[in-house]
């Protein structure tokens, strides 16, 4: 849908460069693309998360939105994940340079690429991050990525 924005190099660079924090009660979880992370893929695992989808609401097709919108647009994401409000957990995306506000949004457990792809699609949003959770510590396991909608 948005596959024109995949080729600008400054927007990779942006959402790569991001802090993806999974606020869990004990801990903040950071993910970043195409880095490992097995302590935080651990700790979800504890939780019984086969896999992480990290979607926010918050400016749409990497487009500053109002505070309005954003809010709107965060209470939508709550209503269209309510089926899984007993499990998800609330994350912030974070431009580690702080040029780039606060993005709030959700670390949703249990949802394949097709799924969080629609979902973050519904948002209006261009990409998100998934990561698939081994079974066992000892499984190999990818590290957190990018996935385009």
């Amino acid at each position: 849908m948005y596959a024109h924005r995949v080729h600008d190099p400054g927007l990779l660079l942006a959402f790569s460069a991001t802090h993806y924090c999974v606020l869990m009660p004990r801990a903040c979880l950071i993910l970043r693309p195409d880095t490992p992370a097995p302590d935080a893929l651990s700790l979800l695992r504890e939780a019984r998360w086969s896999s992480i989808s990290i979607i926010t609401a918050h400016n749409p097709l990497a487009t500053p939105a109002t505070p309005q919108a954003n809010a709107h647009a965060h209470a939508r994401l709550l209503t269209l994940t309510e089926h899984l409000a007993d499990r998800r957990l609330p994350s912030i995306n974070r431009d580690p340079s702080r040029r780039w506000p606060d993005e709030p949004g959700l670390a949703l457990p249990d949802l394949n690429i097709a799924e969080a792809t629609a979902l973050a699609r519904s948002l209006g949003q261009i990409a998100f991050i998934h990561a698939a959770i081994p079974a066992h510590a000892t499984d190999p396991h990818d590290p957190p990525r990018l996935v385009w909608c």
